[in-house]
């Protein structure tokens, strides 16, 4: 997408690197969204992350944990403590 004001060809490129659009204070939640490189644990993790987004943190470690067990994974106690607390305070409108 062309930026205006910009000299012609130049384009802006969003993702986690450029979060200026995310108001201060608020989180775009980008610490969730690449914290695995099993994809099948990324893929539990952004679906709970949609879902379960502000719930409380036994809610969320129970989907975490039927998640990781309907792709044949597991993770240890503390990683899912982590990820469902990170889920737990993340922000729901951006989830």
């Amino acid at each position: 997408m062309p930026v205006c004001g910009s000299r012609p060809g130049a384009e802006r490129v969003r993702g986690s690197q450029d979060r200026r659009w995310v108001r201060p204070g608020m989180s775009d939640n980008h610490e969730l969204r690449n914290e695995e490189s099993n994809e099948a644990v990324q893929a539990v993790l952004d679906r709970v992350l949609s879902w379960q987004a502000g719930a409380p943190v036994d809610t969320v470690r129970e989907e975490l944990e039927k998640g990781l067990a309907e792709v044949g994974e597991s993770r240890p106690p503390d990683w899912l403590e982590r990820n469902a607390q990170a889920i737990s305070t993340a922000d729901p409108a951006q989830s």
